[in-house]
């Protein structure tokens, strides 16, 4: 996975363009989007 930076430099999630997946973590809550070849999206939250 890659991460994401603003322009402050501080990460705001993470990527990997090849499992089509982006991870946003806040606070303790881990947010996964996920994108499949069909156009639908999968979100799912959890604690970290």
């Amino acid at each position: 996975m890659e991460a994401i930076k603003n322009s402050g430099g501080k990460t705001i999630c993470r990527a990997d363009a090849k499992c089509k997946v982006v991870e946003i973590k806040n606070k303790d809550i881990v947010t996964t989007i996920r994108f499949f070849y069909d156009g639908t999206i999968e979100i799912t939250s959890k604690a970290a």
